[in-house]
């Protein structure tokens, strides 16, 4: 066994050099398995309770002998080669077949396995429906290995707005089944004060996790309320966008009222100092603090024209125009300069070539309709040569004069 650790042929190795993996019954038979439970397993151990719901489970009839069949016989029930026990909502199998079998003894688990049924859908495609940004940092996480996807976004997990119709329907499958079987619980409130601090930190100011089912009578913790009384602070009192190049939107705002709150403790009192309205701290200390935060320099905030973009680019599988601008900006990758008698040969041949005919055609950039303000800004700066940090820190810093001279 290739993965073995020496000397303990059960325990493997991990992905994490930092875990082990113990695999006891990996070179056992499934009877084998069974024969432990029933001969050697402790007392809490409900044998014939666990053999009877592994049979429902698998439900082929010949998977396993039922426990009473058992017990009659003198033998031990067998079981079970094709039932599966885990997650319920499990996407890796288009069909639950054990989830569906289960449902015949356990008919209130017809309602799970529709709800599983439908979000299984969503598991490929469906690009609308995905964030373009990590969930758990906020960042933007780029393909980096050689295909074509090189340069692209990779997607992130599905938006706020699709999580919350999840939710919605999750709350209502619960809803359904507990009128039959009052005990059952999909979802407990401690778990939904977790999803709603979730989407705080992602600006959902309406708390629309709570208002589903509980109307805003559950507490959040301290921290989420302090986010959200300085994130609706920070719009009621204008834009402050002009330090920026960051697309300001909910997010941007909660985060950066966490981060503000992390750091100093009053973020009320900068974020009044970014819009010049403090008497405690200036408009350039807030700006300085603000720009050295992970709101501004590593955190992922693009337009909505931007995003647009990299929707059609998961859509298509294909890298855009300004996707190979920037490849080649950052050296990442080199224009061809073979051909033959087709056009370019070699890396991204069609891409360049397509680029090539824009430009026999008297492609103009600047006046293209279907490129983004942005889009224009992005090919502008990749075709200067000079440092983007350096070129953003400049207009940041033109920005912040102008709004002190019209303040």
């Amino acid at each position: 066994m290739s993965n073995a650790i020496d000397g303990y042929i059960h325990l493997k190795k991990h992905s994490d050099s930092r875990c082990r993996l113990l695999a006891p019954i990996e070179d056992m038979t499934q009877d084998e398995v069974w024969d432990y439970i029933y001969t050697k397993s402790e007392s809490w151990v409900d044998k014939n309770g666990l053999g009877f719901v592994y049979s429902e489970a698998a439900g082929d009839g010949d998977e396993c002998i039922s426990v009473l069949e058992g017990g009659e016989a003198g033998n031990k029930p067998g079981c079970s080669k094709s039932a599966r026990f885990g997650c319920i909502i499990c996407p890796l199998f288009e069909k639950d077949k054990t989830l569906n079998n289960l449902t015949k003894g356990h008919e209130y688990l017809s309602l799970v396995e529709e709800f599983r049924n439908w979000l299984v859908q969503f598991r490929d495609g469906h690009w609308d429906k995905r964030d373009i940004y990590n969930h758990r940092d906020f960042k933007k996480i780029e393909y980096s290995r050689e295909t074509h996807r090189l340069g692209m976004i990779s997607p992130g997990g599905y938006t706020l707005e699709f999580r919350n119709e999840i939710l919605v329907k999750l709350l209502k499958m619960q809803d359904d089944v507990q009128r039959t079987n009052p005990e059952f619980e999909i979802i407990s409130v401690t778990e939904l004060e977790f999803i709603q601090d979730r989407w705080l930190r992602e600006g959902d100011f309406e708390e629309r996790g709570v208002d589903i089912k509980y109307n805003k009578e559950l507490l959040v913790n301290a921290l989420t309320l302090s986010i959200l009384q300085s994130s609706e602070t920070s719009a009621s009192i204008g834009t402050i966008s002009y330090y920026s190049h960051q697309h300001q939107n909910n997010r941007y705002y909660a985060q950066l009222a966490l981060q503000l709150e992390k750091t100093t403790g009053n973020t009320k009192e900068y974020i009044y100092g970014l819009s010049g309205l403090s008497n405690e701290i200036s408009q350039e200390e807030a700006v300085k603090l603000v720009l050295s935060l992970p709101v501004e320099i590593t955190q992922y905030y693009p337009t909505p024209d931007i995003e647009e973009i990299i929707r059609e680019e998961w859509a298509s599988d294909t890298i855009n125009f300004v996707t190979i601008e920037k490849l080649v900006h950052t050296k990442a990758i080199k224009p061809p300069v073979e051909r033959n008698l087709f056009g370019y040969v070699g890396e991204r041949a069609e891409e360049f070539e397509k680029m090539d005919n824009l430009e026999e055609n008297d492609y103009n950039w600047e006046e293209d309709p279907n490129l983004s303000f942005e889009d224009k800004i992005a090919i502008l700066e990749d075709s200067i040569d000079c440092n983007r940090e350096e070129m953003k820190a400049n207009r940041r810093e033109a920005f912040f004069y102008e709004g002190l001279q019209t303040a």
